[in-house]
C-alpha cells in the first residue's frame, strides 16, 4: 500500500514538473497543441498540458539586425553598383512571424533586393552612385507592408555605401 502511494506521488510530481514551462525575458514561446498552434506565453513562468501541448518555438523579441551581402545593381546605363544593406527590425507578432512565413530573414532579403534593384534600375551611374538615401527609403517603404504582415516592425534601413561592382571581366580567346 505504501509503495503504491509513494508511485502515485511521483507521478504526481512528475506530471506537475512536466506541466512547468519557464520563458525568459523578451521571448515568447509558442505552444501547439498536438500539431496546431494553440497559445503564446509570456515570459515568466507558464502551465501548460503535459504531453499534449507543446513548445514548438521560442521567439525572441529583442531588436534584431539583418546585415545583407552585397548586391550588385545594374542601373539604366548598364553599369553595375554594389550597396550592402541593412534591416534593423524586431518581432512584435511571434505567431506571425512563424507560421505567416518560413524564414523571415529570407523574406526581408528578398524584398529588400528586389526594391534596390528596382530603384538603381531607373538611376543613371552618377545617380546610382549619390543615391543612398533614395535607395535607403525605397527599401524602406518595401519592408512595410509585407513586416507588418509577418509581425515584424521596421526600424530603420540603413544603405552604409553604394560603390561600383568589381564584377569579373569575360574570360578572353
Amino acid at each position: 500500500m505504501l509503495t503504491a502511494i509513494v508511485v502515485l506521488v511521483l507521478l504526481v510530481l512528475v506530471l506537475v514538473a512536466a506541466s512547468i514551462t519557464r520563458v525568459p525575458p523578451n521571448t515568447v514561446a509558442l505552444v501547439e497543441r498536438l500539431g496546431k498552434f494553440q497559445t503564446a506565453l509570456q515570459p515568466g513562468l507558464a502551465f501548460r498540458i503535459p504531453f499534449v501541448d507543446k513548445v514548438a518555438h521560442r521567439v525572441s523579441l529583442q531588436p534584431m539586425v539583418l546585415r545583407m551581402p552585397k548586391i550588385p545593381l545594374a542601373n539604366n546605363e548598364g553599369t553595375w553598383v554594389e550597396i550592402e544593406p541593412v534591416i534593423h527590425f524586431q518581432v512584435i507578432d511571434a505567431p506571425k512571424a512563424v507560421y505567416e512565413i518560413a524564414n523571415f530573414h529570407q523574406g526581408l532579403e528578398q524584398v529588400a533586393t528586389i526594391a534596390a534593384r528596382q530603384v538603381v534600375g531607373t538611376l543613371d551611374e552618377y545617380g546610382a552612385l549619390a543615391g543612398r538615401g533614395r535607395i535607403r527609403t525605397a527599401i524602406a517603404e518595401a519592408l512595410v507592408q509585407p513586416a507588418t504582415a509577418w509581425g515584424l516592425r521596421i526600424a530603420e534601413v540603413d544603405v552604409p555605401s553604394v560603390e561600383r561592382a568589381k564584377l569579373p571581366s569575360a574570360p578572353t580567346s
